[in-house]
């Protein structure tokens, strides 16, 4: 099962980078049952909560790709409505993802590296995503007339580029505090 929702969350974030669907995107329902039942017996199983966190956020990654990149259906209360999705996973996140530092409390070994770099990875995603879901409205707040955007667009645009940072940040952390391996260059 872990081998399936690896291959599946690569599957969703590489072809959500590609902007296409996923080509698991059929199985999304039937799936979803059993990953969460698997979410419920993982209570000691921290890597594995890890993986169905990741698994979760691609999903909603996938269904932002596919309202408002596929089906071109943008506007400020579909894309508020997707943070508030994001919010709402974020919330759910289990401690062994929000308690990781990347300097000083990491674990000794190689599984508290191996969390940390999980921790990481899913705190990516986060990032990803909200930029993703907002990207679009920076770009029309940036080509349209001025003034024309209002208040909300203005507020969902900073906040792509505020993501954009901070993605950029966790990854420049990582690679200080050496947590990366050989091939994951930045």
């Amino acid at each position: 099962m872990r081998v399936w929702l690896s291959l599946r969350i690569v599957d969703m974030l590489a072809n959500s980078i590609l902007g296409r669907p996923a080509a698991t995107a059929g199985l999304h329902s039937d799936i979803n049952t059993i990953i969460d039942d698997m979410a419920g017996q993982a209570q000691g199983d921290d890597d594995m909560r890890r993986l169905v966190a990741s698994h979760q956020i691609v999903c909603i990654i996938n269904g932002i790709v596919d309202t408002l990149y596929d089906k071109k259906e943008l506007s400020v209360p579909v894309v508020e409505q997707f943070l508030d999705e994001i919010e709402t996973w974020a919330k759910t996140l289990p401690d062994c993802i929000r308690g990781t530092s990347l300097h000083g409390d990491l674990a000794p070994g190689p599984n508290g590296h191996k969390g940390t770099i999980g921790s990481i990875h899913v705190s990516c995603l986060y990032y990803f995503a909200v930029t993703l879901a907002t990207r679009p409205i920076l770009i029309s707040t940036l080509t349209a007339p001025p003034a024309s955007g209002g208040l909300a667009q203005s507020n969902l645009a900073s906040a792509c580029l505020d993501a954009a940072v901070f993605l950029s940040q966790t990854c420049v952390e990582a690679r200080r505090a050496n947590l990366l391996y050989g091939n994951m260059c930045i």
